[in-house]
């Protein structure tokens, strides 16, 4: 039985019911106000920035937590060797799982067709209403150097540059791969160098990583009240009505995200995990709203973390090698998103995708699940991307935004999720004298 005092509910039931509680009168203020000036004062002064205190907490501390998790994920696995076996498990299980959610996906939105829904004066206004929100998003995709130059990008010249600008309003989307590639470099080195001098190295990243999470704790004794705050912002800018306009392609992206939840994850857990799906999902029920309530894989890696290990039993080396990749790649909710947007918005437009393009969509959005930031609103310059190289009008993407942050949740639960299932998946085809972890 669930005390009726907020404050002396669980972590994870304070986090629920803060959500559950702040969209709710959130959708109640957007049906009694509207677009009241003094409700959206409200809204950008006090309960947006309130709102944002835990994830400005979280951001100060997870390029840190992120730099020595990694770190120590890799240098726990011991030897060049393992590294191997779990870097080639690791992209073969995220491959599969990948493949099988886009190509679903697409599956589903050419069924249900949701673009012949949306009427063409629906169409005009949501591009009237957010067009300019857009523009920037455009900008970026229209500046696309092309796939090797992009790569080669990502090494970083500057790895101080890049952890300065890292998850900032300035971050290109290069900041957090750069950070990764630097810290790749660091582990591999301590995993070849003397054990005597190395050690050292390795205790300062220890420390750095205790040090992180101990910040992480005091941040979330905010974290209810700050996600209820965030939720009623989002309630309350969105409500009803945009919803319902766009109920067909909610609905068809609702429905790929139950496929993951009901069968697809379920099916990987209980084939190659050997775990219970009710079990599991029990015990990252934190991590899981906490996603969906702040749309950042980034800002939740630090509770999946803690889930993996407290939760989940899951060696060291293994959810922080997984979990830390996950900041960028594993991106599987991202490429759900992409295939069925892109699909979806030419419909709209009249563009019509034959065999070749489908194919090529889904060869591009399975590609594209290591590439994606896992910040809020990092899919759309992406999706601009899909929009000019399919010949559909780049503007289109204002579409998708006036439901950009609905979206967020599902694909940021997918997101979160999809890395804990690989996690398991690993742990489970480890050898037990294989796994040899470092206190932490």
């Amino acid at each position: 039985m669930i005390h009726w005092r907020f404050w002396r509910w669980g972590p994870s039931n304070q986090i629920i019911g803060g959500f559950a509680l702040g969209l709710v009168a959130g959708l109640m203020a957007n049906l009694s106000f509207g677009d009241n000036p003094r409700l959206l004062w409200a809204l950008d002064q006090i309960f947006a920035p309130i709102g944002e205190v835990f994830l400005r907490i979280i951001f100060m501390i997870i390029i840190p937590l992120i730099l020595s998790a990694f770190i120590l994920g890799i240098a726990g696995l011991g030897t060049m060797q393992r590294l191997k076996s779990m870097g080639l498990r690791y992209l073969i299980v995220t491959l599969a799982l990948a493949m099988t959610l886009v190509g679903a996906a697409q599956l589903l939105v050419i069924a249900i067709s949701p673009g012949s829904y949306l009427s063409d004066g629906q169409r005009k206004a949501l591009t009237a209403k957010y067009g300019i929100e857009v523009q920037d998003d455009v900008a970026i995709a229209r500046e696309f150097p092309g796939v090797a130059p992009a790569l080669v990008n990502l090494i970083p010249d500057n790895p101080v540059r890049h952890l300065a600008r890292a998850l900032t309003v300035d971050d290109d989307g290069a900041g957090l791969p750069a950070i990764l590639i630097f810290s790749l470099f660091v582990s591999l080195a301590i995993l070849v160098g003397p054990d005597k001098q190395m050690e050292v190295l390795k205790s300062f990243f220890r420390g750095l990583f205790a040090v992180s999470m101990n910040i992480i704790s005091f941040a979330l004794k905010l974290a209810p009240i700050c996600i209820m705050f965030l939720a009623f912002d989002f309630g309350a800018r969105l409500g009803l009505e945009l919803m319902a306009s766009m109920s067909m392609y909610l609905a068809t992206f609702t429905l790929v995200i139950l496929f993951a939840f009901g069968i697809v994850f379920p099916s990987a857990l209980m084939l190659f995990a050997r775990r219970s799906p009710w079990g599991f999902y029990k015990a990252i029920k934190e991590p899981f709203w906490f996603a969906a309530a702040t749309t950042s894989s980034s800002a939740t890696f630090p509770l999946a973390l803690r889930a993996a290990k407290n939760e989940l039993r899951i060696p060291d080396s293994i959810s922080q090698f997984v979990l830390t990749l996950g900041a960028v790649a594993n991106q599987v909710g991202s490429s759900i998103f992409v295939a069925v947007s892109t699909v979806f918005l030419a419909e709209i437009f009249g563009v019509q995708l034959g065999l070749l393009e489908q194919v090529q969509i889904f060869a591009l959005s399975v590609a594209f699940t290591y590439a994606t930031p896992g910040v809020p609103g990092g899919n759309l310059p992406l999706l601009a991307s899909f929009c000019l190289l399919f010949g559909i009008p780049p503007t289109a993407v204002a579409i998708v935004v006036s439901v950009d942050r609905v979206m967020d949740m599902g694909v940021t639960s997918v997101n979160v999720v999809g890395d804990l299932v690989v996690s398991s998946v690993l742990a489970r085809s480890e050898k037990p004298s294989q796994v040899t972890e470092e206190a932490i």
